[in-house]
C-alpha cells in the first residue's frame, strides 16, 4: 500500500535480495572407558539476514541497508562426561563467533518529536562460556540435578 510519508519508495514490488548459503558441522566422542567420555564439536555456516534487519522502516518504505549480505557463524563446543552408577556429571565449555550481522534499531527521538530508524552493518559478535551439570540418585526414587553456567 502506498504510504504517504514516502509516496515516491512505498508501492510496488521491492527489491529482489537472493542469498546462497551454506553450513557444515561436525563432531567426535572419545570414550576413554566405559564411564568417561570426552567430546568435541565444530561448525561454520552462513545465514540470510532477517528481514527486519535489512529493510529500514518496512511499514512505511521500501528503503534497504547499503550493502546487503548473510552472516557467517563459526561455533565450537568441548566437554567431558563421567557416567557413574550413583552420579553423572557433565562439564562444557563452547566459543561462538558470528561476522557480519545487520540491525535495525528504532526509537522516539524527542528532539526530532519522531520515530527515527538506525541501521547498522558488519556486526561482529561473541559469545564464550562454560556449562556444569550434576544429576546425583539419592535413592532409588529421588534424584538430584544441579548446574550452572557462566558465559559472555
Amino acid at each position: 500500500v502506498r504510504n504517504g510519508l514516502f509516496p515516491n519508495d512505498s508501492y510496488g514490488k521491492g527489491t529482489q535480495n537472493n542469498f546462497t548459503n551454506y553450513g557444515g558441522k561436525g563432531g567426535v566422542t572419545y570414550k576413554i572407558n566405559g564411564r568417561n567420555y570426552v567430546y568435541a564439536n565444530a561448525s561454520y555456516q552462513t545465514r540470510a539476514p532477517y528481514f527486519e534487519n535489512v529493510y529500514v522502516s518496512p511499514r512505511t518504505r521500501n528503503t534497504q541497508q547499503s550493502d546487503v549480505t548473510s552472516e557467517t557463524i563459526q561455533t565450537a563446543e568441548a566437554g567431558y562426561i563421567l557416567n557413574a552408577p550413583k552420579f553423572k556429571i557433565r562439564l562444557g565449555g563452547y566459543y561462538t563467533l558470528f561476522q557480519d550481522g545487520m540491525d535495525v534499531m528504532s526509537y522516539y527521538d524527542d528532539f526530532y518529536q519522531n520515530f527515527v530508524n538506525y541501521s547498522i552493518s558488519g556486526i561482529d559478535k561473541l559469545h564464550f562460556g562454560g556449562e556444569f551439570g550434576i544429576e546425583a540418585k539419592v535413592t532409588p526414587t529421588i534424584t538430584v540435578n544441579a548446574a550452572a553456567a557462566l558465559g559472555r
